[in-house]
């Protein structure tokens, strides 16, 4: 016989487990229309370090006491604390080969399986529940560093314990790897690396000065790799072979710089290591083929500077956290990891899947779960604009125009035919033309599949410094002016039409354009708005601070932010109405509101996003976020 859950039951659950968004019902615009805000923040918790297995990253926060699962298929997040599943603050993150995370604490060591935890104390085995460091052998003997003066090693289903050094340069261990051979070997605090051969701990220097290596990893093939080298050895990497011969790598032979951070190895005995040199050209990751490095430099081929760690998948996937973002190679570029959208994101568009891209400083992908963030192409200046095209492709300006065709990205430049490399805004027409606008007066740029045409003012244009564009459903392109410019025009593909003050249009320059769903075109400025119906602009007697752009939802209300106040207003075509930044909390930060297709309206916060969902009440239960339209 089967069993259902009453439905109150069910939602309280559901509610107790949609961690990522909060809802706060309440009226607005009349007695016959609610709202709810959903809310998705931005994990602002340093990451310190991370693992990762072919289905999960995991990384964890010591400043927050927090441990993220950021599950690739789906993107989902999800965090553990102690609340939730957790022995106490994380310490230390790994996954073994079997591809099982181990998370150490400071009240002891768990595994997670992929559906359940299972916990490791003194009570089991342990030496000490202080846990500092884990590490996995080629036969996945679990090593556990801790609070005691053993090296805790777990291996089916049983505890062992090494004994570390008692003299000052084998003691205080930090890294922890077992070679092919079976021989031990232990980095320390002391600026000394040590291996246990014979019933005791043997000293390995290259010199009077030692060997400091603050991170060793074990190959297959039976050598042993060591990075975060005392400058003092002269820095880089070095590679001990079974028979303790050693080779040292450096700038001299191949390295980005001398400061590699972090060093790990793949199943098939490839080599990522990570750096933190300076200038910024030493900062980055690497990759060892056996014979070359093949180098991945900040600003030019990896998307950010000061890498820390790198972990790779049981399969060799290389994942690295650099300057607080985790990001991975996926054979397309480089993807990031996320337990919320970024703290920096402003433009909005949806594609035809239905995900929703934001930009700002990073391009983001939400699929209604999860969040991803890609990096940035060529390392391109944050996104000013974002189009979907009828094919799917996303198009992003920044510094040059980005295409993602869902694979792959591509860069248009001066190179390719722009005027320039700063474009402003970007629309597309129902022809599939993508239109450009650009900081500079130039004019406006068009790419029609395979070339760029430039439009000027020869063209047809009122003026070289268009501040705006807007593709209408019914063919049209529309085009605002900057520079304290009194015009707007709209091209039909053949002719132009220019508006001025004097027909009504609101002065002064148009900063964005809208059409809503009765198909009246929005001119925005900075402290007002009108709409052109077809015959006449008519003004709303809309006045805000320090406007930026124009949304429209499903009840075809009229929305705008405004950056100096952080109110936001909505025009329910009797008068404009105003939520309050007391009441809006920080879903307003710095006027950037946008809407979907279906009529979604989006808020940029302080560190989050908010969709706004608006609902007719009728007689029936309002249910939050459930509606059907």
């Amino acid at each position: 016989m089967k069993k259902y859950l009453p439905i109150t039951l069910l939602l309280t659950i559901l509610v107790m487990i949609s961690t990522s968004y909060a809802y706060t019902p309440e009226r607005m615009g009349g007695d016959n229309i609610q709202h709810a805000w959903q809310d998705y923040y931005a994990d602002t918790n340093s990451p310190y370090n991370i693992a990762a297995s072919d289905q999960y990253v995991w990384w964890y926060s010591t400043f927050a006491g927090t441990l993220t699962r950021w599950e690739k298929n789906s993107l989902r997040a999800h965090i553990f604390t102690s609340e939730n599943g957790l022995l106490d603050d994380p310490t230390a993150v790994m996954v073994d080969r079997n591809g099982h995370a181990w998370v150490g604490t400071y009240a002891g060591l768990q595994r997670f399986d992929g559906q359940n935890w299972h916990y490791y104390t003194t009570a089991d085995g342990l030496s000490n529940n202080q846990i500092r460091a884990l590490t996995a052998t080629y036969d996945n003997q679990i090593m556990v560093i801790n609070n005691s003066s053993n090296i805790d090693i777990y291996h089916n289903g049983q505890w062992s314990h090494q004994p570390i050094g008692t003299n000052n340069r084998c003691d205080e261990p930090v890294d922890v790897a077992r070679t092919a051979n079976g021989r031990l070997w232990m980095a320390n605090n002391n600026a000394s690396l040590c291996y246990f051969e014979n019933g005791r701990w043997e000293y390995y220097g290259l010199n009077e000065f030692g060997l400091n290596a603050n991170s060793i990893e074990a190959a297959p093939d039976g050598n042993l790799w060591a990075a975060d080298i005392s400058s003092i050895n002269g820095g880089g990497i070095i590679r001990i072979a079974p028979d303790l011969s050693y080779q040292h790598y450096t700038m001299a032979n191949g390295l980005i710089s001398n400061e590699a951070s972090d060093i790990t190895v793949t199943s098939n005995n490839t080599v990522w290591a990570t750096f933190n040199g300076f200038p910024a050209a030493e900062q980055g990751v690497a990759s060892f083929d056996g014979t070359n490095w093949n180098n991945y430099i900040y600003f030019q081929n990896f998307p950010l500077g000061y890498v820390q760690h790198v972990a790779v998948t049981p399969s060799g996937i290389p994942w690295f956290l650099a300057n607080e973002h985790i990001l991975g190679q996926d054979g397309a570029g480089w993807n990031y990891a996320l337990s919320g959208p970024s703290k920096n994101i402003h433009y909005m568009t949806t594609d035809h899947d239905g995900n929703l891209w934001f930009g700002g400083h990073g391009i983001i992908r939400f699929n209604g779960i999860g969040w991803q963030q890609f990096g940035r192409p060529g390392n391109l200046a944050p996104t000013y604009a974002m189009e979907t095209a009828v094919n799917g492709d996303v198009w992003i300006a920044g510094n040059g125009v980005i295409r993602f065709d869902g694979t792959n990205w591509h860069v248009y430049t001066t190179e390719h035919g722009l005027p320039s490399n700063y474009p402003r805004d970007i629309t597309i027409t129902t022809n599939g033309d993508i239109w450009i606008s650009f900081d500079e007066n130039v004019g406006m740029a068009r790419f029609d599949g395979s070339s760029w045409d430039i439009f000027t003012t020869t063209d047809g244009l009122a003026h070289d410094g268009v501040e705006t564009i807007y593709g209408h459903s019914d063919g049209t392109l529309w085009v605002g002016y900057g520079d304290n410019y009194e015009a707007l025009s709209v091209y039909d593909g053949t002719n132009w039409q220019h508006f001025t003050t004097a027909d009504g249009l609101q002065y002064p320059e148009i900063i964005d354009i809208k059409a809503d769903r009765d198909n009246n075109i929005w001119a925005l400025t900075r402290q007002n708005i009108s709409y052109y119906n077809g015959t006449d602009w008519i003004s709303t007697a809309g006045s805000f601070g320090y406007a930026r752009q124009i949304a429209v939802d499903n009840f075809n209300h009229i929305w705008v932010g405004d950056a100096n106040s952080t109110n936001v207003f909505y025009y329910d075509w009797n008068s404009w109405q105003v939520i309050s930044s007391a009441e809006l909390g920080n879903r307003n930060r710095g006027g950037y509101v946008n809407n979907t297709d279906t009529g979604q309206v989006w808020f940029r916060g302080e560190a989050s996003v908010s969709l706004l969902t608006r609902l007719q009440v009728t007689d029936q239960v309002y249910l939050p976020g459930i509606y059907k339209r």
